[in-house]
């Protein structure tokens, strides 16, 4: 079973510079202390996706600025690609730590940390798929 991904996670882009934290919108449910768990639909440029300091990508079509770099306005046109198999939070698949976003620039977004401190599901909940809820 892959880790799921929470609020907070650290976040790297392969033309970007720097790092960023994913914002995930609260739904009422949270993994303990830290935040809420992250869905594929977690993916909003500027909303969840915060800028990286600079984009390197070639394809970005903002101006330089005097230093030669560019802005970052991540992109997507798609969600996350990998998900946790077998457990949803309130109908969405969670994203899993492995799973990357591409931008529209050509940079791809990877996971570096996932925000997790500590995770433990049940034998019998790997054995059985569940949706977790709020209760």
């Amino acid at each position: 079973m892959g880790t799921p991904v929470s609020d907070g996670a650290r976040l790297t882009c392969s033309s970007g510079v720097g790092e960023a934290t994913l914002v995930v919108c609260k739904r009422g449910v949270s993994h303990g202390s830290d935040g809420s768990l992250a869905t594929l639909e977690d993916c909003v440029p500027l909303v969840n996706i915060p800028p990286f300091r600079s984009c390197m990508a070639a394809t970005n079509p903002h101006p330089s600025n005097p230093s030669g770099q560019k802005p970052c306005t991540p992109r997507f046109a798609a969600q996350w690609s990998d998900e946790v198999d077998g457990i949803s939070l309130q109908g969405k698949k969670l994203v899993e730590q492995r799973a990357t976003l591409m931008c529209d620039y050509a940079g791809t977004v990877r996971i570096k940390d996932s925000g997790q401190q500590d995770v433990s599901i049940r034998d019998d909940l790997l054995r059985n798929p569940v949706a977790l809820s709020s209760t």
